[in-house]
């Protein structure tokens, strides 16, 4: 992790600008769907502040989470309020949040450390709040461009999230947004958490 967190610091103003382009509103209207007025929102690695901008203008009360400093502080002037500067791996919130989004985030967590990623994001939702999360599809871990990747299918996913508790809501793939990366395919899962 530590030379992805250095690829980002080192990247953080030209990947902000392009994430800022990317259009996710279809996404962004399927999880606000399953979650109540007013939601409580965890953005995971939110980067640019892209989603977390989107949940505030959805009447989300939203916690940013983003263990880049770099990207913490752009996330920090756009959005007008703090953000976490932390990683998943330490969130230690119980009980606070009607929703997690973790778009892009968690596929630079080693599978190794993905059974308690996921029983800490379990505990940090409210009983049957909803946790979204996107993989590029394939599979196994990679190094690419200076970056760890762990990829995932619909299966496998869908396997690893119900060996951590959540029951998936739905689960489907789309093509990416971005026209550079267009043979790129991601793999979409909204879940949810009952205790």
């Amino acid at each position: 992790m530590t030379d992805t967190l250095a690829w980002y610091a080192a990247n953080a103003a030209t990947f902000a600008t392009a994430a800022d382009t990317v259009d996710l509103s279809a996404l962004h209207a399927a999880f606000i769907a399953r979650l109540p007025a007013g939601a409580r929102v965890l953005d995971v690695g939110c980067g640019s502040g892209r989603d977390a901008r989107a949940f505030v203008r959805l009447g989300c009360r939203v916690t940013a989470l983003e263990p880049c400093e770099a990207l913490a502080r752009i996330a920090e002037s756009s959005l007008g309020f703090p953000v976490r500067h932390g990683r998943v791996e330490e969130l230690d919130d119980r009980g606070v949040y009607d929703g997690v989004w973790a778009c892009a985030s968690l596929l630079h967590v080693p599978v190794t450390s993905m059974r308690e990623v996921l029983a800490r994001l379990a505990r940090s939702l409210v009983p049957g709040g909803v946790l979204y999360v996107s993989y590029k599809r394939g599979g196994g871990e990679r190094v690419e461009g200076g970056r760890f990747f762990h990829d995932e299918t619909m299966a496998s996913l869908e396997a690893r999230l119900g060996a951590a508790g959540f029951a998936t809501v739905t689960c489907r793939e789309t093509p990416d947004a971005r026209p550079e990366q267009a043979t790129t395919v991601w793999v979409n899962l909204f879940a949810s958490v009952e205790r």
